[in-house]
């Protein structure tokens, strides 16, 4: 899931069955999240200007797997291609230092654009290729900035098997940052990651008028930094609920923490959440809006912003 994958026809089917027949004069509301960030803090400490150069890099890093939008244990449709192009933009002006409080920082915007392309191989297999681009202004407007290809990811994900309802996979993806940048290069330019995902969809109140169906979706990986940069472990979960037959209200959330080894910075974590609603304009196509921040770190950006996102299927 942390690379975007998208719930496969057959895992919609399963969870639009699981829920009984839809109320046709249904409300539709849409679910805002208000996320409040601890400001006591932001006199504490103020951070270096190379501090924060080093921290550009994982603040780019960790949104790219922000960009996660459905389930990532379901495998797509044997034949069928998604594409998935996305928007974020986000605005910072705070930092976690090392001890997890606020602290003032250069003021950084950041605008990032991918496509997602996943391609059902066969019923268990789904091949994945993202591209994606950044602009990140330092001090912005006037500051220093870093525009171009940001990552090259490819990778596949395995359908293990489904115990009950459960649905269980494996996830290997490989990640290039080709950016020349110094002042703003990633620790390490090349990424391999591997881990397991578990996807479950349900329905609550079956058969009555407040009938409605969702899914559970957790992913744990290990990503391996080539470089000597620190590795990392990843852990997402989503939430979602398919308030009617063509909304998908989604709740999420993405961890980072640095393992073993030393980088200059010092070790981090970081941990984003993510709102947003899916609404399906045709069975081929699909809008995405929703709102991010980071709630939680060390030695990472504290940022807010918010995300749109078109897709496809062929």
């Amino acid at each position: 899931m942390a690379q975007g994958a998208g719930l496969g026809n057959a895992a919609e089917t399963r969870i639009r069955r699981a829920s009984g027949s839809f109320f046709i004069g249904q409300v539709q509301a849409l679910v805002q999240n208000v996320v409040v960030a601890v400001s006591s803090a932001c006199g504490c400490v103020v951070l270096s200007r190379n501090n924060v150069l080093r921290l550009l890099a994982f603040s780019a890093l960790s949104l790219g797997s922000a960009t996660a939008v459905l389930a990532g244990a379901f495998p797509q449709t044997a034949g069928e291609t998604q594409v998935i192009s996305s928007w974020f933009f986000s605005e910072s002006s705070v930092a976690f230092n090392s001890d997890g409080l606020l602290a003032r920082a250069p003021a950084l915007r950041s605008h990032d654009v991918s496509t997602l392309l996943e391609y059902g191989y066969d019923a268990d297999t789904t091949l994945i290729f993202k591209p994606s681009f950044q602009r990140l202004d330092l001090t912005a407007p006037s500051g220093p900035a870093s525009r171009g290809l940001a990552t090259i990811e490819a990778g596949v994900r395995r359908r293990l098997g489904i115990l009950g309802d459960v649905t269980l996979s494996a996830q290997a993806f490989s990640r290039l940052m080709p950016d020349d940048d110094a002042r703003f290069a990633a620790p390490s330019r090349l990424q391999l990651e591997a881990g397991l995902a578990a996807g479950l969809p349900f329905s609550l109140f079956p058969g009555s008028l407040l009938s409605f169906a969702g899914f559970v979706d957790v992913s744990a990986s290990l990503v391996k930094q080539i470089g000597g940069a620190q590795d990392e472990v990843r852990a997402e979960a989503t939430l979602g609920f398919q308030s009617s037959e063509r909304m998908l209200v989604l709740y999420q959330v993405f961890s980072v923490w640095s393992l073993q080894g030393a980088v200059p910075g010092g070790p981090y974590r970081r941990h984003k959440v993510q709102s947003s609603v899916v609404y399906l304009v045709t069975p081929q196509w699909r809008v995405q809006l929703g709102i991010f921040a980071t709630v939680a770190g060390a030695t990472t950006r504290y940022e807010r912003g918010v995300m749109s996102a078109l897709w496809r299927r062929f």
